[in-house]
């Protein structure tokens, strides 16, 4: 399975490098850049990704404006130096995301709460949990208005809002809301928490791993962990 996505990463590159190439005006090279950069950070190529992710977002804000395509390629390279452990390069990215996307698409769209929850994350990272948990809560919100209380999208931010409230010590209040993100999951029988949100089944590994160390005694909810 990785190696064949990472096959298609790299066929990806090649034809990407032989669009820039043949492009043939700043719209299509900004699109041609910005798929390259992608299959770079597929590849794990970070630091060939950097300077075209780069490169796309300038040719695209210069032809469009901060707009929601912009926003997107911030919270590409946001993700990008996360995965090289540049969190203080981050937070920048993701606010700007935010404020773009608040600004375009309302204060409820969808997109506004994907970047509620990228901030929350960061924040989680850095141990700054009050922020992370009033950013995860309005995402969580949103997600909730926007695509409804049985969305898995919905169910991951309550995973996440649950490990923030773990971090807290405030277990009790944790609780419910992995109870409540497993009967959504039980529901998606499509879905394999292990494999669709490995972040976050690893964090509810450990979530449990801590309450049972810390309470001596188990969760109790039949989660497909599987």
């Amino acid at each position: 399975m990785m190696a064949d996505a990472e096959g298609r990463y790299a066929d990806a590159a090649k034809a990407y490098e032989r669009l820039v190439k043949i492009a043939a005006d700043d719209a299509n090279m900004a699109r041609t850049f910005e798929g390259l950069a992608n299959s770079y950070y597929g590849l794990g190529l970070y630091r060939d990704a950097e300077p075209v992710y780069k490169r796309a977002l300038e040719m695209t804000e210069k032809a469009h404006g901060p707009d929601p395509h912009v926003a997107g390629i911030l919270n590409n390279l946001a993700n990008l130096y996360e995965a090289q452990g540049r969190y203080f390069d981050v937070e920048p990215l993701h606010k700007r995301a935010l404020a773009i996307r608040e600004k375009h698409l309302g204060p409820d769209h969808e997109d506004v709460a994907a970047s509620l929850h990228n901030l929350a994350d960061l924040y989680q990272n850095l141990g700054r949990f009050q922020e992370a948990q009033q950013l995860e809560k309005r995402a969580l919100d949103i997600k909730e208005k926007t695509l409804g209380p049985n969305h898995g999208a919905f169910g991951q931010s309550l995973m996440v809002l649950a490990h923030i409230y773990g971090s807290l010590g405030r277990y009790e209040d944790a609780e419910p809301l992995i109870r409540r993100a497993v009967a959504i999951y039980e529901k998606m029988p499509e879905c394999n928490i292990s494999g669709r949100w490995p972040e976050l089944f690893k964090r509810l590994r450990n979530f449990v791993k801590f309450r049972v160390s810390t309470t001596r005694r188990k969760i109790s909810c039949n989660a497909p962990l599987a």
